[in-house]
């Protein structure tokens, strides 16, 4: 069997702060150079800032699920809690 837990709103939060670091920009502004893709990326970043994570860190709530198994095969649950509310 097993057991699963997760937080994504912890690997969000680290997702949030590199896309909105200082060196992140500097590497966009130097790949934009020679990509019109990663211009397009950075035009994106530059003209839609993202919002600040406490502003939709409710999206992202935990979840689990477990696994057993027995004569009839395997069996999974899996659960999200609810987001809560701003």
């Amino acid at each position: 069997g097993a057991v699963i837990y997760s937080r994504p709103e912890e690997t969000m939060r680290m997702f949030f702060e590199v896309a909105k670091a200082d060196d992140t920009g500097e590497f966009l502004d130097e790949m934009a150079e020679q990509n019109p893709f990663m211009a397009k990326v950075r035009d994106a970043m530059e003209n839609h800032p993202l919002p600040d994570f406490d502003e939709i860190k409710h999206y992202f709530p935990p979840s689990g699920a477990f696994i057993t198994n027995d004569d009839t095969g395997y069996h999974i649950l899996g659960f999200q809690l609810k987001s809560i509310d701003k």
